[in-house]
């Protein structure tokens, strides 16, 4: 859906590029056809989502993304390792050119306002430290309705499994744990 929708709207050039995540079972040819039919004629962003909600409560739940961990190099999400930073979605998780702490901006997280429906929750992983959250990015989001929370990213990645699981409208944009080695935390 958001690869699709993001080049009618927008390119959000502090990403890498989108990566389809997938559940046991999950065919990737017969969702994106699925969008294909939802975005025939430009449907308004509701009418797409109930048509791409139609179906059972088990078959929508099977594209959930799940966080399982961090690797050595990257995140392991659905079953697959994904190498560097990400951006985890409800039922997506993309590549994400953040490597440091300081990378993270308001800038880095454009993809969030345009994703509907509106994530109401943004986790911030920071690393393997926790620090202050950046003031520009707090005020810009709280604009927007959307709660800005930082924490070291293993906390991130646990709360972005509970609160996805419980069907917020959560996101979660995650530094690998070694992206500042020997950081300071935030007193």
């Amino acid at each position: 859906v958001l690869i699709r929708v993001l080049s009618r709207r927008s390119s959000a050039a502090s990403f890498r590029a989108p990566v389809a995540t997938s559940a046991r079972g999950f065919s990737t040819r017969d969702f994106l056809k699925k969008v294909d039919n939802a975005l025939v004629e430009d449907k308004d962003p509701k009418a797409t989502r109930a048509a791409l909600a139609d179906g059972s409560e088990e078959e929508i739940s099977q594209y959930k993304t799940m966080l399982g961990g961090c690797t050595r190099t990257g995140f392991l999400v659905n079953d697959t390792e994904l190498k560097g930073s990400v951006l985890a979605l409800p039922r997506s998780t993309l590549l994400w050119r953040a490597s440091r702490f300081e990378d993270v901006s308001v800038e880095s997280l454009a993809l969030l306002p345009l994703i509907e429906p509106r994530i109401e929750i943004l986790l911030i992983g920071s690393g393997e430290t926790v620090r202050r959250p950046n003031e520009e990015i707090v005020a810009h989001y709280r604009s927007l309705g959307v709660v800005v929370e930082q924490m070291t990213t293993l906390s991130a990645i646990g709360q972005f499994n509970i609160m996805n699981s419980e069907d917020r409208l959560v996101a979660a944009a995650l530094l690998h744990p070694s992206a500042d080695p020997g950081a300071e935390p935030e007193p």
